[in-house]
């Protein structure tokens, strides 16, 4: 096996964070079981539950009617994403104090790299001095706990910050790596829901020293070539990823449904510099410019048009596109005459479209070709939070709705409300199938088939290529 690297990555994990927070601001509250989350009259689901909640089984993602069940003295707090990002902003700043290599998760986690930090001799005990220092220095700025996990990989990081939640520090020394995976059960491991893991215990398979003592060639029989070596490396420790910043903004992109259908081209014209208008205000904040623009309107009955112009030199000014905005809308009405639904702008040519995008990512939604299976970013992704296009950034798909198909692929049983997903017929590989796409920037996302859950009984198989992840909070 390849040698594990030296300890450098930490990650940190706030203590039931939404509620600590309220309970904070609320100290009448500690010790009663809170959560926070919408009400159980409508569709209110958990977004996060205190310790004396959970001791009811009540955890997040779980249906508000559904928790108050388990317990009917249960406080119900109403979310306030503002107050939680002003406090995840306190801590950001303090771990940007340790390291210039952070890679947030949600509002409440984050990994951090610590290779270059002075005080990191590579030995445990330095490490495990950065990390009380890094949980001191949260708590004096927000008087909020927090779990630390130190380790060689993203992936030891991970498992140990959970390791004596809450309020703990763990520290996995590199020789002491195998000692801390081999008891865990392999349902722990990044990569198994589970689907995956039931197909693991009916192998034979526990925890993850039951993996390795089986070899590497009984664990590809079970879960086939690519999954299998994938997961026979984890078992070991072995994780090749590295931390990443925040994905630059992509494209920057408004549009609006009309509350009735609209045939005027004046009031178009009109709705057009709004948005145009809003688009140009951001591309100005965010110090952007584009060279494209995309026009996308939506006729009665929902069949959408799409056209782009692009410049020869990038520009952020509402005065040089709007001309321009004006001729798309012009020839489209021409084009495509009847009364109009909704209208939009996103930008991009083919040649920002393969500079932006991954050779991977550029070839699935441009080009609408297939990842492999399993081997997504987003396959088994269990975190709460939305699914946007990776090209526009458009909401797609939300984690409520996801399930695991057992396919490789991420699997969504409906889109959000008002998701821009348009279908086609797709006869290719002599087969007749629904393509699904983004219908604000025709990005290929994947396919929908009828074999999926109640209620809908639909499958959309998604390639994770094609989808960006937001954590719940951040949306």
């Amino acid at each position: 096996m390849t040698p594990l690297p030296p300890l450098r990555y930490a990650h940190v994990d706030m203590d039931a964070f939404f509620a600590s927070v309220e309970l904070r601001e609320r100290p009448e509250l500690i010790g009663r079981p809170v959560v926070v989350g919408g009400r159980p009259e409508g569709r209110g689901v958990v977004a996060a539950a205190s310790y004396a909640a959970r001791e009811f089984g009540v955890r997040s993602a779980m249906p508000m009617r559904q928790a108050v069940k388990r317990c009917p003295q249960l406080v119900i707090l109403p979310t306030r994403i503002a107050l939680y990002r002003e406090v995840s902003a306190k801590i950001r700043a303090v771990f940007d104090r340790y390291s210039p290599r952070v890679q947030p998760l949600s509002l409440d986690e984050a990994y951090l790299d610590l290779a270059d930090h002075p005080d990191n001799d590579g030995r445990s005990h330095s490490l495990l001095a950065l990390a009380q220092a890094i949980q001191r220095d949260i708590f004096n700025a927000t008087r909020l706990t927090c779990s630390i996990g130190v380790g060689n990989s993203l992936l030891v990081a991970k498992l140990a910050s959970d390791y004596k939640k809450p309020n703990g520090i763990t520290v996995v020394a590199p020789a002491q790596t195998q000692r801390f995976l081999d008891p865990l059960d392999v349902g722990r491991l990044w990569g198994v829901g589970p689907r995956t893991r039931e197909r693991l215990v009916a192998a034979g398979y526990s925890n993850v020293a039951s993996v390795r003592e089986g070899g590497e060639r009984r664990l590809i029989d079970c879960l086939g070539e690519r999954f299998g070596q994938h997961l026979w490396q984890r078992t070991h420790g072995i994780d090749p990823r590295e931390i990443r910043g925040p994905r630059p903004a992509k494209s920057v992109s408004r549009e609006t449904t009309f509350g009735a259908d609209v045939d005027d081209t004046n009031e178009l014209r009109q709705a057009l510099d709004r948005l145009l208008s809003s688009v140009c205000e951001r591309l100005q904040k965010k110090g952007l410019s584009g060279k494209t623009i995309t026009l996308k309107l939506r006729r009665v009955p929902f069949d959408t048009h799409t056209l782009s112009r692009s410049f020869s030199r990038p520009s952020n000014r509402f005065t040089e596109w709007q001309g321009v905005a004006y001729q798309m809308l012009d020839a489209s009405r021409r084009r495509h005459p009847g009364a109009i639904r909704l209208i939009g702008t996103v930008n991009r040519s083919d040649a920002e479209w393969r500079e932006m995008l991954s050779d991977e990512q550029y070839r699935v939604t441009r080009h609408e070709a297939t990842e492999r299976a399993f081997t997504g970013e987003h396959w088994d992704r269990k975190d709460e939070g939305e699914y946007r296009c990776i090209c526009c950034g458009a909401p797609l798909f939300d984690s409520a709705h996801k399930y695991d198909s057992g396919s490789g692929w991420p699997s969504f049983w409906q889109p959000n409300d008002n998701a821009p997903i348009g279908e086609r017929e797709d006869r290719r590989l002599f087969m007749r199938r629904t393509e699904v796409h983004c219908e604000r920037c025709q990005a290929h996302l994947g396919h929908v088939f009828p074999d999926g859950p109640k209620p809908t009984g639909l499958r959309y198989c998604i390639n994770s290529a094609s989808l960006d992840f937001v954590p719940r909070e951040d949306t």
